[in-house]
């Protein structure tokens, strides 16, 4: 019970709900100054991270997850060349990153495969389109199958699946009647992708190597592809 002497009066109230609410901001004030000035919080708290394992993820492996996901969303989108070109280009960029991580030099190869997806895009042909795409996906399972037998043991089975995609498209064919072939080797490379992105995510001291001679762009021919 307050007696009559002790009973807090308004002017008493104003002045402590004063004092509480300046400690209050002070506290506030000291918490933000710490978390501003302290560099490896800023860093740390702004890297993107694989969902799944908590791993980082480099921009370019991103953006192939995420062309990936649009077209699950966009099965329409998914039916034109550019969609194809533009998937041959995420593929070849999340690669070749993930190779430079790990010591391995494809640049040069992967720069054919480039050249190969202007081809998709520009090319007013059907069949010299689909001609295209599919010696930039064989030449893409091809590359995945090298670095992977180089650095990542255990995802042969992976490595396969790629391998299949890439030899169900057809050369005479137009791509928009295929888009479930090219999208299944788009998800396939991502996911393989994204496997070995886990396994570099604290890669050994960096060493620039070559693949193997055997591993050639020029070695595909359209006229080569099954059915």
């Amino acid at each position: 019970m307050w007696d009559r002497d002790t009973m807090p009066t308004p002017d008493s109230s104003n002045r402590l709900s004063g004092w509480l609410l300046g400690l209050v901001l002070v506290i506030f004030s000291l918490s933000t100054y710490w978390a501003i000035s302290d560099p490896a919080d800023a860093v740390t708290s702004t890297r993107p991270t694989d969902p799944l394992t908590g791993h980082d993820l480099p921009d370019e492996v991103q953006r192939l997850l995420r062309f990936v996901d649009s077209a699950r969303a966009d099965s329409m989108g998914s039916r034109s060349s550019e969609f194809a070109a533009s998937g041959v280009r995420c593929v070849a960029a999340a690669l070749q990153t993930v190779a430079s991580a790990s010591g391995l030099d494809i640049d040069g190869e992967l720069e054919v495969v480039r050249e190969q997806a202007t081809v998709i895009q520009r090319d007013p042909r059907p069949r010299v389109r689909a001609s295209h795409a599919w010696l930039a996906f064989a030449n893409l399972a091809v590359l995945l199958e090298g670095v992977q037998e180089a650095r990542f043991q255990g995802l042969e089975p992976d490595v396969a699946g790629v391998s299949r995609a890439a030899a169900s498209l057809r050369t005479d064919r137009p791509l928009r009647d295929q888009w479930e072939v090219v999208e299944e080797f788009f998800n396939r490379a991502a996911s393989l992708l994204r496997s070995m992105n886990d396994t570099v995510s604290s890669p050994p001291a960096r060493r620039m190597v070559q693949l193997p001679n055997a591993i050639k762009c020029s070695g595909y021919h359209a006229g080569e592809a099954s059915g």
